[in-house]
């Protein structure tokens, strides 16, 4: 199971049949969300980017991942993670927006959310907490932060999990 599905499976466990085998529909809103993530990771890494009308939108993500820490050499963009290896059951690998570890003291989780709809904040997403908890593991880290990044709307959400090794027992 895939950490972007954590949400679904838990709100309708039966959705796991249903869509087994079927392969992801593209619609015009994941491949702008697809391209705008592409060109924060750019940013990220110091090219220069053009999002037309959704510059302020890359630009805020940027800013974000910055304001956190301006270590660039602690970025790990959209790198897979290896999931499945530290909780049950999950997929082999994961691929966060932004991880940025900084060794063992904490990692920080980022999502870009590129929608004018509001997941649920940082503190309730599934997804974030399967990422947070297995970087913290990879890492060697006593403390996990994630936090989502809603581009759109400039507000953002965190949740700090110190006790991550607790909700593994």
């Amino acid at each position: 199971m895939r950490p972007s599905s954590l949400e679904r499976r838990f709100l309708c466990p039966g959705s796991y049949r249903q869509e087994r085998g079927k392969p992801d529909e593209e619609t015009p809103y994941n491949k702008e969300g697809t391209r705008l993530h592409e060109l924060v990771a750019t940013a990220l890494q110091g090219g220069e980017v053009d999002a037309g009308d959704a510059q302020p939108a890359v630009d805020l993500c940027v800013s974000f991942a910055k304001d956190l820490t301006p270590y660039a050499s602690q970025y790990r963009i959209e790198q897979p993670l290896p999931i499945g290896k530290h909780i049950p059951g999950m997929a082999e690998t994961g691929t966060p927006d932004l991880l940025i570890v900084e060794p063992y003291v904490r990692v920080i989780v980022i999502d870009w959310k590129f929608t004018h709809i509001d997941p649920p904040p940082a503190d309730e997403n599934l997804q974030l907490a399967a990422y947070a908890v297995a970087a913290a593991l990879e890492y060697e880290c006593p403390r996990a932060e994630a936090h989502i990044c809603l581009a759109f709307s400039e507000k953002s959400s965190v949740a700090q999990m110190e006790s991550y090794r607790e909700i593994l027992s």
